[in-house]
């Protein structure tokens, strides 16, 4: 099963202002990373 992600700040939707990009970490876990405009 695909691992579940979390925004670390602001809110739950995927906005404009809220965009991420997927990160492994060295942990082998996946997190949010906010991208630029």
């Amino acid at each position: 099963m695909a691992q579940r992600l979390t925004y670390r700040k602001r809110h739950s939707y995927a906005t404009k202002s809220n965009q991420t990009r997927v990160l492994k970490t060295p942990g082998g876990r996946l997190i949010y990373q906010t991208a630029k405009k």
